[in-house]
């Protein structure tokens, strides 16, 4: 007996899967599997011979001209070759597979000798084979395609009868294969033979990207050789499979093994990124594993088990003693149908088989906990604490509802936390085996509420102050006691308080169980100090003053008489508000409050003396001097910063000794107790600085050119013979007229000066330029030549100094620019027309007639026409000519238009032999009226018209005619029916048909035809 172990693979990330673990009873052989695999490694390949089993010559058709490339192409997988994973190839046309890369890819057509770091050597590649081959002989002889379904997919690379080079009669015929995951590399050779163009030698092999590896057939590396119906492969590195003590024990997708005992096989690969994949398969031989668990032995009265393991399902469970039911199918026992403190023996059978077996458990039903529990009292004051009595110490407390604080561990109650006039369920659960629960009750009584207050927490040192009391008929207490109050009441003597002192005083209601205290705080404040200043009696007319001091801040000011502005928040006062001379009377006012105060300070206002001077402007340049008007003279004048030659008694400014520059000149009146002071602003202007330049001091006189200029906003002298712009400096070189040097003259703004710049405006070189007026599109290039020479020529058709009217794109009027640069620099460039003619010849769509029959030949293009081969013509020299060939016949037909120009064109007369000329009628016809096969009528591909059409029975009687019938109109042929209209009889007709074809010609055929209904 064979065993075959597989397993349902889901798709997932690269891995190897393999066969799952099972068990025989005895030694007998078990089929190993890999069920998937990460992608081969081929770091390496094992050369091998198979039987020839080609794939299909099929797929995408592609069209290589000789020695050249194709490609990217997709492979459709991702495919793995000497180490490096890929999705696209290339196709050589001498019979190789690469897949690029830098220096891969070659069009050299004589095979060398491999592993070859040699440019011209493809690389990266498969040859299969390697040698000079011609595709560009055979249409769609190269093609490809993918086949089969993940992860088995093939790519297939055809050469479907490809010419030899040099050899263009003998063909080879292979094909190069790449599969999926395995990544084996397979080359079916149908035939391959010789030819003796380079030697005849040819390359079969895979070749690396470098050129340092390969991996050749043997006795083929470049030598001449011949081959037919053959297979080989080259297969990388794949599966081996190891016991459980490392030795190797085959090798492959699948093998077979016997173990005598119990033995873990191993299957590693190594994939394409170079990492190890391994995966375990474990064959148990012997009995079956009859063991189980319920994951305990002892479980409690109450619980319902079930096995949490069974090594082998499927089997029979019993129980011993029997007076507790227990689920013979699954193993399930409601413990509570059992007596507690007894031990049970559970027994498993495995399910029936070669390797039965049974094993046995021992469970025990403990019994439940004692979780009783009780406080010393049913309820408490919210005070202090208290702890229960337990049977079973150890377990859990919880209490609801939630707010009393209660030790989950101890049951201890902190009584304060509980909530007044509530009863509380406390829940305890023991913490043994079988853990019980209990719960008793506590209730929380009020304590005496003792809240009293007084209508206010400050009071000023005056009268006396009483409380409010929620439980009256305790006892007052007062610290310090500096302060009288009265111990019944609670009443205080303001008066005897110390002002600046807080006094705590504590209520105690009556004696009792839930007797409890409070206290409340009084503060005895001070009057304000309404104390406040400034810095002097009497002020000049101008600014601003606020209080040097204010001993209790945050009260309002007020003012007397009421025309000086004073601030009512700050006591601040806008001198220049005040009339001068008045004395104002201000009052400060302290916060509102039990105890605000009030207190009052006088100030006079004095006149400032007018500080006001002018000069005649603001802004000077550095000429002359210039000296101000003063209102209050005597007084002195200063300057900042420095740098201004200012006279400080008269202010007299010296413009030329200056700094030019900004500045601030303030003037102070003479020393008194109301001196004043004002400033002026005058600025000082440099001169302006001309200097100006252009890029060059010579151009050409093409476009426009403009200056750098230090300071702009001056103006330039016109100058003759130059296009310029007076603000700007902007010259037209192209409307100016070349010479010089001109002198440009630039006149800076403000305090002005000038500066000069020469400038010369160069000539355009002279050229001359001429060409021919016409040219034939097929005609030599001729030579472009210009003066002075040694500028270049541009435009369609130009190729250095040549004109080529096969290098232009169509048949037209073309224009060649020549550019000249001379000396200077400076770039002129003319042009000439010259028209392209090309002559165009049609020699009409290729026909075909019936031997022995001609057609007419015409040609349309050109004025002078000759034919070729003369075989068949009447005319080889006429634009048309009928032509009766034997055979079938390309012709030519040459033609020259008026100006000699030359074009040709082909066609084709293909000669059908009248013999090839076939009329089908079916032998059988079933005309019952299924819309399927009811008509009788002629058919062939070339038929034009049937002339007549005509049924005979067997007497020879004409049953049925039909005339000028057209090809394809099965309506119109015979439908069965006799002379009478009425269908006609089962049994065999003869049939006579004329038909027209569409060479011109008639054919007559007949013969029989059978009706079946």
């Amino acid at each position: 007996m064979y065993f075959l172990l597989c397993a349902v693979v889901l798709p997932a990330s690269a891995q190897l899967i393999t066969s799952a673990d099972t068990t025989i009873c005895d030694p007998e052989p078990v089929v190993l599997e890999v069920l998937s695999s990460p992608s081969y490694g081929t770091t390496s390949y094992t050369f091998e011979e198979i039987d020839y089993a080609p794939e299909t010559y099929a797929g995408t058709s592609i069209s290589l001209s000789d020695d050249s490339y194709g490609g990217p192409y997709s492979i459709g997988f991702t495919f793995c070759f000497l180490g490096n994973e890929y999705t696209q190839f290339y196709i050589g046309s001498n019979g190789w597979l690469s897949f690029g890369g830098p220096g891969a890819l070659s069009t050299t057509y004589t095979s060398a000798s491999i592993p070859s770091t040699a440019a011209g050597v493809p690389k990266n590649c498969i040859m299969g084979p390697w040698q000079d081959w011609h595709p560009g002989l055979c249409g769609g002889c190269i093609k490809y395609q993918t086949i089969g379904t993940a992860p088995n997919r093939k790519l297939v690379l055809s050469f479907d009868n490809v010419p030899m080079f040099s050899c263009t009669t003998t063909y080879g015929k292979f094909q190069i294969v790449l599969y999926e995951t395995t990544n084996i590399v397979e080359n079916h050779i149908t035939n391959k033979d010789f030819c003796g163009w380079a030697g005849g030698t040819a390359t079969q092999g895979v070749h690396s990207l470098d050129g340092t590896v390969a991996f050749v057939v043997p006795g083929r590396n470049s030598t001449s050789w011949t081959a037919d119906n053959e297979t080989v492969r080259f297969v990388p590195s794949g599966i081996t499979w190891y016991d459980d003590g490392g030795d190797i024990v085959g090798y492959g997708d699948s093998i077979t093994v016997t173990p005598g005992a119990t033995t873990t096989y191993t299957a590693e690969v190594e994939s394409c990124d170079g990492l190890t994949y391994t995966s375990d398969v474990t064959i148990t031989v012997g009995d079956d594993d009859a063991s189980f668990s319920y994951g305990a032995t002892s479980f409690c009265p109450d619980d319902i088990i079930t096995p949490t393991s069974i090594a082998i399902p499927g089997g029979t469970f019993s129980i011993d003693p029997p007076d507790m039911p227990i689920s013979s199918a699954t193993g399930t026992v409601d413990l509570s149908g059992g007596e507690p403190g007894t031990t049970y023996t559970i027994e498993y059978l495995t399910p029936p088989g070669p390797c039965q077996s049974s094993s046995t458990v021992n469970i025990t039903i403990t019994p439940f906990d004692d979780a009783s529990v009780t406080y010393d009292a049913p309820s408490f004051c919210p005070t202090g604490t208290t702890l229960p009595d337990v049977v079973v110490p150890g377990g859990t407390f919880t209490i609801s509802p939630s707010g009393l604080v209660i030790s989950p561990t101890t049951g201890q109650l902190t009584l304060s936390t509980g909530t007044i006039g509530t009863t509380y369920t406390i829940t305890y659960t023991t913490a043994g085996f079988c853990p019980a629960t209990a719960t008793t009750t506590v209730t929380i009584d009020p304590l005496d509420d003792p809240a009293f207050s007084y209508d206010t927490s400050h009071y000023c040192p005056s009268g006396v102050a009483i409380p409010e009391i929620t439980t009256p008929g305790g006892i007052f207490s007062i610290t310090p006691a500096s302060m009288s109050i009265n111990a019944t009441t609670g009443e205080l003597n303001l008066a005897t308080g110390i002002a600046g002192t807080t006094y705590t005083i504590n209520y105690t209601t009556p004696s009792g169980p839930c007797s409890t205290s409070s206290t409340q705080t009084v503060t005895i404040d001070p009057l304000d100090i309404a104390s406040f200043g400034y810095s002097a009696p009497s002020y000049c007319a101008g600014g601003t003053v606020s209080p040097s001091f204010i001993t209790t801040p945050g009260g309002t000011f007020a003012v007397s008489p009421a025309d000086l502005d004073v601030d009512p928040a700050t006591g601040a006062v806008d001198l220049t508000t005040g009339t001068v001379g008045v004395s104002y009377a201000i009052t400060y006012t302290t916060p509102a409050g039990p105890c605000s105060n009030s207190g009052s300070v006088t100030i006079t206002i004095d006149p400032n003396d007018d500080s006001t001077f002018t000069y005649t402007a603001d802004t000077y340049c550095p000429v002359g001097s210039t000296i101000p008007t003063v209102i209050t003279p005597g007084g002195n004048f200063t300057a900042s910063p420095a740098g201004l030659s200012l006279d400080a008694a008269s202010g007299n400014i010296n413009l030329a000794a200056s700094t030019p520059g900004t500045y601030t000149i303030t003037y102070v009146t003479p020393a008194g107790f109301c001196s004043s002071s004002s400033s002026e602003v005058v600025t000082i202007e440099a001169f302006t600085d001309a200097y100006f330049e252009y890029d060059a001091s010579a151009y050409c006189p093409v476009g426009s050119i403009l200056p750098t200029i230090d300071n702009p906003g001056g103006t330039f002298n016109a100058v003759a013979g130059l296009d310029m712009d007076l603000t700007t400096g902007a010259i037209n070189l192209s409307g100016s007229t070349p010479g010089g040097p001109y002198n440009i003259i630039y006149n800076s703004p403000g305090c002005t000066e000038q500066d000069t710049f020469q400038l010369t405006v160069w000539p355009l070189p002279v050229l001359s330029f001429s060409m021919a007026d016409l040219i034939c599109y097929e005609s030599a290039a001729i030579p472009l030549n210009a003066v002075p020479a040694g500028g270049t020529f541009t435009g369609a058709g130009v190729s250095g100094t040549f004109f080529d009217p096969g290098n232009t794109p169509a048949a037209g009027d073309y224009v060649v620019t020549y550019t000249y640069t001379d000396g200077n620099g400076c770039i002129n460039s003319t042009s000439d027309n010259i028209e392209v003619i090309q002559n165009i010849v049609d020699a009409g769509p290729d026909v075909s007639i019936v031997e022995n029959t001609s057609t007419l030949l015409l040609a349309e293009g050109g004025t002078v026409f000759t034919w070729s081969p003369e075989t068949g013509l009447v005319c080889s020299g006429c634009q048309q000519t009928p032509a009766q060939p034997f055979q079938t016949t390309t012709y030519t037909v040459t033609s020259y238009d008026d100006y000699g120009c030359v074009a040709a064109d082909d066609v084709t007369v293909t000669v059908v032999p009248f013999d090839d000329l076939s009329i089908f009628v079916p032998n059988t016809f079933t005309p019952n009226g299924d819309l399927m096969n009811d008509y009788l009528l002629p058919m062939g591909s070339d038929i034009s018209m049937i002339r007549q059409f005509t049924i005979y029975d067997r007497w020879g009687e004409v049953l049925w005619r039909g005339e000028n019938i057209p090809v394809n109109a099965m309506e119109m042929g015979w439908n069965g029916t006799g002379r009478n209209g009425m269908p006609a009889a089962s049994g065999v007709y003869a049939w006579v048909a004329e038909v027209e074809f569409i060479f011109g010609v008639s054919k007559v055929a007949a013969g029989n035809v059978m009706i079946m209904r």
